[in-house]
């Protein structure tokens, strides 16, 4: 969190991160929280595709992990494949139903902004304020 907010003001932030993912990854290569977050921190910094074809690597060998295709979610999104990103967290919740995706993001990139709404308030993100904001409501 510190290395995607606080980067401009610390560039080292961003090589901190990078280098704690990489040790916590090198310790326990299985660790998908770790792959998740990892990748997030990969696309924020322009390394979409290879984040994208790590957890899709991850999730054929770990079908039944909730977390891979959770981070599949945003990872198909941010290389433009909208409903593979909505059919991902369709799968993450059929194996957890308490899984919180960035789902929201991927209905308001296509326009959906009622349906980004109630999937931010679904997974209490408070881009449901954003959202509700884009489709012209206060609630």
């Amino acid at each position: 969190m510190m290395a995607k907010y606080g980067a401009a003001a610390d560039p080292q932030l961003l090589r901190l991160a990078e280098e704690s993912f990489r040790r916590a990854l090198a310790m326990n290569p299985e660790l998908s929280l770790a792959h998740y977050l990892y990748a997030q921190l990969e696309m924020e910094t322009g390394r979409s595709v290879e984040a994208f074809l790590r957890l899709l690597d991850r999730a054929t060998e770990r079908r039944a992990d909730p977390q891979l295709f959770g981070g599949l979610v945003q990872a198909w999104r941010y290389i433009g494949l909208l409903e593979a990103s909505r059919t991902e967290h369709e799968h993450a919740r059929r194996l957890d139903p308490t899984i919180k995706t960035s789902i929201a993001y991927t209905s308001a990139v296509v326009g959906d902004y009622g349906r980004a709404a109630e999937e931010a308030r679904d997974s209490d993100d408070p881009f449901q304020g954003i959202a509700l904001a884009l489709a012209g409501r206060d609630h």
